[in-house]
């Protein structure tokens, strides 16, 4: 039956909406933890400069339930390693990244051990990579030496991503590096909520967000299922104007962003302009009204028993999921020029 159908979608889109995020950030002070997870959100929420042993606690940051910590040193005096895991809660973690712009302390070593052991999984990060440089030897060959060097201190193979938010390298490899440490909806709310630094990650986020339409239009389709005239059309434009909403901030479209965009890609303004009105009832209405069709069947259907509700759901679910694809689209294209045009953040 679509009703069953219908409230098993309701259910997985109820569990998306819940799905966090959590990702700890270690490594020395000095070595740009701040910078990389502004990089990773796509916006400066993290102070950077601010050491986090000095302020003697965690410092946390949060975009669209994508988290990230930051976390003191590991085995200190006044971190000791007997309490830290209970301290900082480290079992709640997702994931944890290390980072360091020079060779692996000993500390951080022995945490990701300790980590290791809890069954957690951990991304090696080396940091402000456009500082490196020797006379005498080739980029590859550098690269090469701090990945066996990391590989001594932990005892097996890793990979290593370098980085430099200075330059942008290595962001894109550094999402798949998390993304691919993620799975299940942990993995497809990070692809909706972290930066995009490439094509292949944005096509991801565009596929995770066209899952999260799905999700949304169940909504509306449970709403028109409510045998009351005028029901159903209101379920559809609370539907549509959440889920733009959140498709648009999914992107990192934000209204300042689009404003920017409207000014250095000014082809694009028609579609920008259509992002911002959209995602408000009126703009709700009106693009309901282009499906008027639909929503005028949907609320007929309704006048037939038992089986009109469900025509009527079905109906509401195909068409608000068109239009939020469509929107998708939209913020998508938009997306990948500023991404092409190095707008981003």
């Amino acid at each position: 039956m679509l009703n069953d159908s219908v409230e098993e979608i309701r259910k997985q889109a109820e569990a998306s909406d819940r799905t966090t995020v959590y990702i700890a950030v270690f490594g020395q002070p000095g070595a740009g933890k701040s910078s990389l997870v502004n990089a990773i959100i796509g916006r400066p929420v993290a102070k950077v400069g601010v050491e986090n042993d000095v302020t003697g606690e965690s410092l946390h940051y949060e975009w669209n339930k994508l988290y990230l910590t930051d976390l003191p040193g590991y085995g200190t005096v006044k971190f000791p390693k007997e309490t830290y895991a209970e301290k900082f809660e480290i079992a709640k973690y997702d994931l944890f990244m290390c980072v360091t712009d020079d060779k692996l302390k000993e500390d951080d070593v022995e945490f990701f051990k300790d980590l290791a052991q809890m069954g957690k999984r951990c991304v090696f990060v080396r940091n402000k990579i456009d500082a490196l440089y020797e006379p005498e030897s080739t980029d590859a060959q550098l690269r090469d030496r701090i990945v066996k060097n990391f590989e001594s201190q932990i005892g097996h193979s890793v990979r290593v991503t370098f980085t430099s938010c200075k330059t942008k390298e290595g962001l894109a490899d550094l999402n798949n590096a998390i993304e691919e440490a993620l799975f299940g909806v942990k993995r497809d709310r990070f692809l909706r909520s972290a930066a995009a630094y490439s094509k292949e990650f944005l096509d991801k986020k565009k596929e995770a967000s066209q899952k999260y339409a799905w999700f949304a239009a169940s909504g509306a389709a449970l709403g028109n299922m409510v045998p009351i005239p005028g029901a159903g059309f209101a379920a559809d434009i609370a539907a549509v104007i959440s889920a733009m909403n959140q498709i648009k901030s999914d992107f990192q479209l934000t209204e300042a962003r689009l404003d920017s965009y409207a000014r250095a890609l000014p082809g694009l303004a028609p579609i920008i302009r259509n992002i911002i009105e959209y995602a408000s009832k009126q703009g709700a209405i009106l693009v309901l009204r282009g499906i008027g069709s639909a929503a005028a069947a949907a609320e007929a259907a309704k006048w037939i028993p038992i089986i009109g509700t469900v025509t009527a759901g079905a109906i509401s679910l195909v068409a608000v999921r068109l239009v939020l694809e469509k929107y998708i689209d939209d913020c998508y294209q938009v997306a990948e020029e500023a991404l092409r045009a190095n707008l981003n953040f």
